[in-house]
């Protein structure tokens, strides 16, 4: 199972953000390669991977925007 994200991202340096989204694209990609069967619990399982990975690229968004002012 792959362990939940803090409230807040910035709490996470970049080697575990990257870790972070890796993990998620990953279990993404195999539940759906097996989109016609999945269960309702897989289909939980996508819709919060999807919103985890969400929450990360625009925390890194947010983060690229906040350097490029400087």
């Amino acid at each position: 199972m792959i362990e939940g994200l803090p409230k807040n991202l910035s709490e996470l340096d970049h080697d575990q953000i990257q870790e972070a989204r890796q993990c998620r694209d990953e279990r993404m990609t195999r539940l759906f390669l097996d989109w016609p069967a999945l269960s309702e619990a897989d289909m939980r399982e996508l819709r919060t991977l999807s919103v985890e990975r969400l929450r990360l690229a625009r925390h890194v968004g947010h983060v690229r925007h906040l350097r490029a002012l400087r």
